[in-house]
This record gives C-alpha cells, sequence and structure tokens, in this order.
C-alpha cells in the first residue's frame, strides 16, 4: 500500500529588521509531534519556523524559513521598529522599557501610577498642577499676581473693607462690621459718632461737603475753602481772610500772597518781608532780598551766574568735556603747545617759541639738521632731495635718483667723479675710469685697469692684455677662445659644457661615469654588472619586497601593490576601495578587524557589529550606535534612539524628530508647533486656556461664578456702589460718584444737596442727630425740637430761638410777653391779655358786672364819689371778714376749684367758643410760621391776632 501524502504548513509572517535584532525572540511553545506514517521518526516544529513537508510517492523535501517576532511586552510602531510597551502609554512623556515611563522635561513620574504628572515647584494651594509649573486655581479662587502657585480665594462683587477669606466669604477688617444689606461690605465702625460727617474708617469721620475735621477735634468738621486758604483762615466755606502781612492775591481768592517791601532777586516772597530763594539759588549774607546762584562744583575761570551754569570769564571758553570749567582761548590756537591763559602758549616738551609767533612752538633739535628741519624734538625731516643718514640720525646726505658710478652724490642728482675717473658722456650720473694705454680684450674698469672682457682673464705678463678663459678650464683639451676647447685625442667635448672634453666609452657607461677612454667607474648605489663592464645596477638595501629596485634604494612595486609609507623596501598588497574596518592581507583581499563582519553585497567592506541592534540609528563601531538625525541617545540604554523635539514638547510627547503629538485633550498651537496648547470647547473670555476645559484668567481678572470660561475684572479694593468695569477701575452706578479719596467707593449722590445731613442713597437724605427731613424738601434736614417750637423758630436741634413779642418759658415754650402781666387772665399777644370772663383792662384787673356798678365805678374810676357807701362799704366787709369769712372762705375756695375745673375743661360755652378760636389762630400762626422759615422771614403771632372784643358775635365769626 502506498503511503498517504501529507503536506504539513505553518506559516507565520514577521518582518525581520536587523538593527532591531534584539527586540526580536525566537523561542515559543512547543507544538504536538507531527508522524508520517511508514517512518518510524518522529519531527517536532518550532512556530517560529515555516516548515513546508511534502512527500510524493518516495521522495520526502523540507524547507525551513526562520520567522521573527517581538519579545513578549514590546511591539511593532508603524516604523517596523520593536518597542516597549507601557500599560496606559506613558502621556506627558515616553516608554523607556516594558513598563517603564520616562517623563518629559517639566514632568515626574508618579510611583503608585507609573505616569507622567505634572511637576510644581512648590504645592498648589487651592488649586491643581495642570502643566508645568503651572497651576489652575480650584473654583471660586483665581491667581494671586504676586505667587503663581497661589490661588486667592474670589468674592464677587469683591469684599468693601473686608478681606476674601473663602469663596464669597468676607470678613470684616478690624474697626469693620458688617453691613445688614450687604453681606460682601463693611461698613467702618466710629465711637462717638460723627457729627456734620460720615464715618468712612474706623474712628475716621468724613465731614460733609464744604467742611472738614477740626484737627482738635476728630468728631467736629470746620468749613473748608477749596483750594485751601494759603497764609490765611477759612472763615466759612470757600471764603479766606488774609493772615497779617498778607494779601489776597487778585487772580485766587484761596491765595494770599506775602508783603515784602523790597522786590526778591531770583527768589520768592513767601512770608511777609521774608524771601525764599528759587530752587539753585541761595541768600546772599549782605542782601536777604538778593538770591545768588549755587554751582555744585567751583566754576573755574568762570562766575557762577545761574543754577550749575557757569559763564566763563573774558578770554576763556567752555570745556566740552566738563561744563562747569572754562579753559582759556588762544587765538589763533596753540601749535606744539597748551593754552594755560587767553593768548598765552606753553609748549610742550621738547618745543621752545617760536620768536617771530607767540602762538607758535617750534621743535627742538639738540643737534643742528644739516640739509634738513628740525619738524619734531630731536627729529630732522630731511629736504627735498636728501634722506636720512644712516649712521647720523640729525644729518641728511644728498640722494641721487640714480647711483653715482666711480664718484660722489654731492647735491641732488648731482654727480662728481673720483679722481681718475672721468663723467660719460651718456650718461651724466656715471663716471668711466681712464686707462692708458687702452686695454685689449678688456675694458677699463678703473684708472689704468683693465677689466676683462667676459671670457677673458689677464695675461700675467701684459697688464693691458687679457687671454681667452675656459671655465670650468679645458679638461683633456685646449682653450682658444672664451669657453671654447678643442679636445684632444679619445676625448670628445660634453655635450652640456662646452669646454669640457669627455673621455669617449663604446658602449656608454650605464649608471656610470666614463673616466677614461673606454673605463667606466659606477655612479654611488649601483654596481658593475658582472655581465657587461659597462653596465651598473642599483643597489636597494634592504632588498625590495613585493616590488623591483629600480635606482638605489628605490623600489617600484608589483602589479596589486603600493609602497608602504613608513617603509620605502616595504611594497603592501592594494585592495581597491580599500579594506574597510580590515586589513589587505593580498591584493583585492581583506580581513575584517574584531567586532566587524563582513559586508554580503561587499567583499572588501567590513561592517560593525551591534549585537542588540540600534533602534533609530545606525551602527558606526562595535557596540557603538550612531542615531539618525533628529534621534538622540536614552543615557539608560545606548542602543535605543528616541526622537528629538529641539524645542521640546511642552502638553505632549515627541512622536518622531521634530514632530509633537499632543496629550489628551491639548492640540498643537498654530504658532508654535512645538506647543500643545490646552483645549477649552468655550473660548476663554480675558483668560488663556491652561488645561482641558479650564482657564486661567488675565492678571487682574478673576473667573465668573457663573460662567467658567469667562473672567470678569477684579478690584481687589471694592467697588462699593458700583460695578468693576477693568482691572481696579469702578464704573459708579447710576446716582453715584467716585469718591476722590478712594476711588473704589462710589459715594451717593444729592443733587440739591444735603444740608444737616449724609447723602446716604441717590437723592437720599439721613438726617443728622437732631434733625429731621423738611416735609416740602427731602434734600432739606431742618433742627428739630421735639417739644415744638409755637410762637418760634426751631433754629438747632431743642433749641427755639422766639418771635419778636415772645419770650421762653422752660417749660411751655415760646409764649407771649406782657410787661404789666395779665392778673386775671393771659398774655396771649405781644402786651395783650385775654382776661377771664368778667375781667378786663390791660392787665385784667377790672371786675366787670353789670349789677354792681358802683363797685366798677370805684375799681375803674380809682376815687370815691360817695363817701357814705365807702363807709358802709368797709363796715360791711369787716362784719363779714369776721362773721361770714370763714363760709365766705370755703365757697370762694369751691368757687375757684369749679372755675379751675371749667378753664382746665373748656368752661362755659364762650369760653370754649374762644378757646376754639385760639385754636385756629395756632394753626394759622403754625402754617405762617412754617412759611416763614421757608421764605426765612419771621411773621409775629400778634399780627395774625384779630381784632375783637370778647362778644359771642365776634367770638363765633372768628371761629368760623
Amino acid at each position: 500500500m502506498e503511503p498517504t501524502t501529507t503536506v504539513f504548513e505553518q506559516v507565520k509572517t514577521v518582518q525581520a529588521l536587523d538593527h532591531a535584532a534584539a527586540l526580536i525572540c525566537f523561542d515559543s511553545p512547543l507544538y504536538p509531534a507531527i508522524e508520517i506514517k511508514k517512518y518510524p521518526a518522529t519531527l517536532r516544529l518550532l512556530t517560529t519556523q515555516i516548515i513546508t513537508i511534502t512527500k510524493t510517492r518516495l521522495q520526502t523535501v523540507i524547507k525551513w524559513k526562520r520567522e521573527e517576532e517581538c519579545c513578549q511586552s514590546y511591539e511593532r510602531n508603524k516604523q517596523g521598529i520593536c518597542v516597549p510597551v507601557c500599560a496606559g502609554g506613558c502621556p506627558n512623556g515616553f516608554c523607556l522599557s516594558p513598563g517603564k515611563c520616562r517623563c518629559n522635561t517639566g514632568y515626574t513620574l508618579d510611583s503608585k501610577t507609573n505616569k507622567c504628572i505634572t511637576a510644581c515647584n512648590g504645592n498648589c494651594k487651592n488649586g491643581k498642577c495642570t502643566a508645568p509649573n503651572t497651576c489652575t486655581c480650584n473654583t471660586g479662587y483665581s491667581k494671586d499676581p504676586k505667587n503663581s502657585k497661589n490661588c486667592l480665594p474670589i468674592c464677587s462683587p469683591s469684599c468693601t473693607n473686608g478681606k476674601c477669606t473663602a469663596p464669597n466669604t468676607c470678613t470684616c477688617n478690624t474697626g469693620y462690621s458688617k453691613d445688614p444689606k450687604n453681606s460682601k461690605n463693611c461698613l467702618p465702625i466710629c465711637s462717638p459718632s460723627c457729627t456734620n460727617g460720615k464715618c468712612t474708617a474706623p474712628n475716621t469721620c468724613t465731614c460733609n461737603t464744604g467742611y472738614s475735621k477740626d484737627p482738635k477735634n476728630s468728631t467736629n468738621c470746620l468749613p473748608v475753602c477749596s483750594p485751601s486758604c494759603a497764609n490765611g483762615k477759612c472763615t466759612s466755606p470757600n471764603t479766606c481772610t488774609c493772615y497779617s502781612g498778607y494779601i489776597m492775591d487778585p487772580k485766587n481768592s484761596k491765595n494770599c500772597l506775602p508783603v515784602c517791601r523790597h522786590p526778591c532777586v531770583s527768589g520768592k516772597c513767601t512770608a511777609p518781608n521774608t524771601c525764599t530763594c528759587n530752587t539753585g539759588y541761595i541768600r546772599d549774607i549782605k542782601n536777604n532780598t538778593n538770591c545768588l546762584p549755587v554751582c555744585s562744583l567751583p566754576c573755574t575761570n568762570g562766575k557762577c551766574t545761574a543754577p550749575n551754569t557757569c559763564t566763563c570769564n573774558t578770554g576763556y571758553s567752555k570745556d566740552p568735556k566738563n561744563n562747569m570749567n572754562c579753559l582759556p582761548v588762544c587765538s589763533p590756537s596753540c601749535t606744539n603747545g597748551k593754552c594755560t591763559a587767553p593768548n598765552t602758549c606753553t609748549c610742550n616738551t621738547g618745543y621752545s617759541k617760536d620768536p617771530k609767533n607767540n602762538m607758535n612752538c617750534l621743535p627742538v633739535c639738540s643737534q643742528l639738521c644739516t640739509n634738513g628741519k628740525c619738524t619734531a624734538p630731536n627729529t630732522c625731516t630731511c629736504n627735498t632731495g636728501y634722506s636720512k643718514d644712516p649712521k647720523n640720525n640729525t644729518n641728511c646726505l644728498p640722494v641721487c635718483s640714480l647711483p653715482c658710478s666711480n664718484g660722489k652724490c654731492t647735491a641732488p642728482n648731482t654727480c662728481m667723479c673720483n679722481t681718475g675717473y672721468s663723467k660719460d658722456p651718456k650718461n651724466n650720473m656715471n663716471c668711466l675710469p681712464v686707462c692708458s694705454p687702452s686695454c685689449t680684450n678688456g675694458h677699463c674698469t678703473a684708472p689704468n685697469t683693465c677689466t676683462c672682457d667676459s671670457g677673458y682673464s689677464k695675461d700675467p705678463k701684459n697688464n693691458s692684455n687679457c687671454l681667452p678663459v675656459c671655465n670650468p678650464s679645458c679638461s683633456n683639451g685646449q682653450c682658444l677662445a672664451p669657453n671654447q676647447c678643442t679636445c684632444n685625442n679619445g676625448y670628445s667635448k660634453d655635450r652640456k659644457n662646452e669646454t669640457n672634453c669627455l673621455p669617449a666609452c663604446n658602449p656608454p657607461c650605464n649608471n656610470g661615469k666614463c673616466t677614461g677612454p673606454n673605463s667606466c667607474i659606477c655612479n654611488p648605489g649601483f654596481t658593475k654588472d658582472p655581465e657587461n663592464e659597462n653596465e651598473c645596477l642599483p643597489i636597494c638595501s634592504p632588498p625590495c619586497r613585493n616590488g623591483t629596485c629600480i635606482s638605489p634604494n628605490i623600489c617600484t612595486c608589483s602589479s596589486g601593490y603600493t609602497e608602504d609609507p613608513k617603509n620605502n623596501k616595504n611594497c603592501l598588497p592594494v585592495c581597491i576601495n580599500s579594506c574597510m574596518n580590515g586589513t589587505c592581507v593580498s591584493p583585492n583581499k581583506c580581513i575584517c578587524n574584531e567586532g566587524f563582519s563582513k559586508d554580503p553585497e561587499d567583499d572588501r567592506k567590513c561592517l560593525p557589529i551591534c549585537t542588540a541592534g540600534c533602534i533609530n540609528g545606525v551602527c558606526v563601531a562595535p557596540e557603538i550606535c550612531s542615531c539618525n538625525t533628529g534621534f538622540t541617545k536614552v543615557p539608560e540604554n545606548n542602543k535605543l534612539c528616541v526622537p528629538v523635539c529641539s524645542s521640546g514638547c511642552v502638553n505632549g510627547k515627541c512622536a518622531s524628530p521634530n514632530t509633537c503629538e499632543c496629550n489628551v485633550g491639548y492640540t498643537i498651537d498654530p504658532k508654535n508647533k512645538n506647543v500643545c496648547v490646552p483645549m477649552c470647547k468655550i473660548k476663554c473670555k480675558n483668560g488663556s486656556c491652561t488645561a482641558e476645559d479650564t482657564c486661567t484668567c488675565k492678571t487682574g481678572y478673576v473667573r465668573s461664578n457663573t460662567d467658567p470660561n469667562t473672567c470678569i475684572p477684579a478690584c481687589p479694593s471694592g467697588c462699593l456702589n458700583g460695578h468693576c468695569t477693568a482691572p481696579n477701575v469702578c464704573t459708579c452706578d447710576n446716582g453715584y460718584s467716585a469718591d476722590i479719596r478712594n476711588d473704589a467707593i462710589c459715594m451717593p449722590v444729592c443733587l440739591q444737596g444735603c444740608v444737616n445731613g449724609n447723602c446716604t442713597e441717590p437723592n437720599k437724605c439721613i438726617c443728622h442727630s437732631g434733625y429731621i427731613r423738611h416735609h416740602k424738601n427731602p434734600n432739606r434736614c431742618v433742627p428739630d425740637c421735639h417739644k415744638g417750637c409755637k410762637n418760634g423758630i426751631c433754629t438747632s436741634p431743642n433749641t427755639c430761638t422766639c418771635h419778636e413779642g415772645f419770650t421762653y418759658d422752660e417749660n411751655k415754650g415760646c409764649v407771649p410777653f406782657c410787661s404789666g402781666g395779665c392778673i386775671n387772665g393771659n398774655c396771649s399777644a405781644l402786651n395783650r391779655c385775654d382776661c377771664f370772663t368778667g375781667w378786663s383792662g390791660t392787665d385784667c384787673s377790672i371786675y366787670q358786672l353789670k349789677a354792681d356798678t358802683i363797685l366798677r365805678e370805684i375799681t375803674v374810676n380809682r376815687y370815691p364819689k360817695h363817701p357814705y357807701i365807702v363807709w358802709f362799704t368797709l363796715v360791711s366787709l369787716l362784719v363779714l371778714t369776721v362773721i361770714v369769712s370763714p363760709i365766705i372762705i370755703k365757697i370762694i375756695i369751691w368757687t375757684q376749684k369749679i372755675r379751675k375745673e371749667k378753664w382746665e375743661n373748656g368752661g362755659s360755652s364762650d369760653v370754649t367758643a374762644y378757646r376754639s378760636s385760639v385754636s385756629v389762630l395756632d394753626q394759622k400762626r403754625k402754617e405762617n410760621t412754617e412759611l416763614a422759615e421757608d421764605e426765612k422771614e419771621s411773621i409775629l403771632f400778634s399780627e395774625l391776632q384779630p381784632k375783637c372784643n370778647q362778644s359771642p358775635e365776634c367770638i363765633k365769626e372768628l371761629s368760623t
């Protein structure tokens, strides 16, 4: 029976990367054995290998393929590189090794969660650290402008005269108490209370308009003159009275000017007959009304004419470097000297005065300048046509543009011939020697001295004759003309030297010298060829290795070799393109250095070996990685290169070179790609988004309690009766205006003023103690007399000023005044009595009864008309007094009691009518009195008293 054909395949494809070899694992669990029938062997296969077993008939073929996968806790990234895995990722950092994060700058690793959390130097008080060194305040708190790590509680509106100790919780400052109407407002406490002012700070009164504090009594307010009375006394609001020695300023009624009998010069009259010098001036000790200018530094060569201003004396001008110094002026200026006084020069060292020009200093040379001019101390400048004598600095020698040949330059471009010489007719600067007799084959070069022509020399026998010269001399020949030799037999002309005759060798000497006819001597470094007497071979010591000796100690390398730079006798093998990181052992054959291996694509190239691979880098040396551009090594693993973002990745991680990947809730800043800015779904008003959906207010703003994305301006000092429209800027509510002393407080405005009261709300006055609001003018407070002020005017609290004709009674107030009194009646007006019933007269002393006309006559006329009646009356009275007096006394007492009761209860109908009329008069008087107070006029009650007798008809009419 044929064995069944079985094919087993397990394929798992994993991309293999050489530089990530360290992160690729080849071990994996074993699979169950796979058996092939009729074969006794058992074959086990690894999952990391691709095995294809094919059996067809009697032939079995097994193929193996390596499969690679990332180690445990590693995974492939988008580039196919195995990178470590950290559970939950590493926001604000990167995964350094499995389960281990490394944080970006500004973040720190939380040991409990293994997450990178923001780091803030110092705790965030009342806030949360949301970014490196960035605190985001809790709800109800805002940044402390002095400490960014501190969050202060927010009170909206802000606390007035208190401190915000918790969100929307104010604690009043010392000396303040809570406003019962506004929990964010603290009212100052003043004890005792302010008179004619308002308590604006603890125990501090603010006076009403037109008044200011009495320095001797803090609760008293004195009239104010604004501006204050200068040198005078404020005697009433905005009215000044000048002190003695002062007069009123015609331009300013609040200013009193002092009077000085003599005018102040450079000063101001600041007190009677007292001058105060202007700034920069001081009192003249000789004249106290004159002020002299002061210069902080003394004026050199000048006079102080104004504060710190010098005016130079005649012949001097200002020093440009020192405004307080005057320099002398020399005109013309000093040459080679210094102007030490007006038109006076002092010569510099090495110079002396020019006798012809007092302003000029001439240099002095200790020795006279020959053919030159002294231009600087001991310095000569040669005249034109002369130059310095190198041996004598003060001597100038004449200069000839061409040298004087055989003569001396005696003047510029003028030669004088030496003895034995005469002028060359063709060249004025040349002197020719004179010879006698003339020279043969030569020319006269000195008096009676011949110089042979080129190629000739003196004849020793005749000084005027010159013989031809062969130089070098004719070797192996005879000189017949200059350097022209005729060779001897066996010699031939030297091609390089016409005067030399060389021996002839045939064949010629190679690498040697023919020293005689057909006789060779080898050159140094050569030796005779034993086979050829005229051939010399080069000598190399030591002998050439892998080359040929072509000249003494010079080798030519064989093909495939090159000269060793350290040893020119040695030839090294050559490998084309050289052996990179290896050694060339023979032509084009390399052996790699330790730590390197052959490049499979180029046999002559050795590549460094990094056993663990280089992630995001290249292996540049054994076990040394060089990161790719934009990557850098991690100190903990020199085989791992992580991307670099040169400017960092704020609130993100560096995903690739200079490319940031933002954390959740952040996005790339369009202005800076290396910064991830937090995202706020709703735009922050007056603030910036510092964390996800978290706004941080700008300086001077705090978060709104109703909208966390809106920042409202803050006024730390409060904004009483107004609203904060910008940082530290209060806009007062309608009916309020800013307090000139404290712009954080808006004071209520009463357009019609608030006389004798405090304006507590717009157009609303609260009267001072002892005052009440006027019934017709609510903005006016009038003094209150709680017992009333009938027949008078209440001029101050509980103080009445009675009308004319009235006098003040402690119990009854203002009562009419009757100079003679009212015996049996009441004083109802000035010197006017209202008599009781039955009485009359100006003082109610006349008893009036119709039945007793006699008594009436007696009381009216004051003298007796009937004497007997008088006596009878007197006797009757005496009897009555003695007998009936007890009864009469009782009756009188009873009658007076009844009368008094009737009087108190209104009396009879006539008295009742009379009292009603008086009530009408009282009411009318009261109305007219109030009218008089409004019009500041006084209407006497007596003027309103009706002229009426006491008849019932008149009283009835008056009552009506």
